[in-house]
């Protein structure tokens, strides 16, 4: 990993965690984390980091977690609007959401770009 700093540490040590989650974390049936997931939401979130970094947005540490079927999820809120990552092992997927209405006010589809 190459050295980002305090602002990413936080994801980074969050995403390094799901490595220890077993099946059935969720108290029911949860797949463990897909490794193979895990490996490829190490490279696009650090990916996305260096992005930022390079175009002064600001970093927003997104909430890590996982799916019950072994995916990474990232998520980030503010106010109504919501995008939640979803990283399988090989295709990374995207739900946006911007108001209550969702036929007019969502969007999903295959994220495309940082790999």
């Amino acid at each position: 990993m190459a050295d980002f700093g305090k602002p990413f540490w936080k994801t980074w040590t969050e995403l390094d965690a799901l490595l220890s989650w077993r099946e059935g974390w969720n108290g029911y049936d949860a797949a463990a984390p897909n490794q193979e997931a895990i490996g490829h939401a190490f490279v696009w979130i650090e990916g996305l980091y260096e992005d930022t970094l390079t175009t002064g947005i600001r970093w927003m540490a997104p909430n890590v977690v996982a799916d019950a079927h072994g995916n990474v999820v990232f998520e980030w809120w503010e106010g109504q609007k919501r995008l939640t990552i979803y990283i399988h092992p090989e295709t990374v997927e995207y739900v946006k959401v911007w108001g209550p209405d969702i036929f007019s006010e969502m969007d999903d589809g295959e994220a495309e770009g940082i790999e």
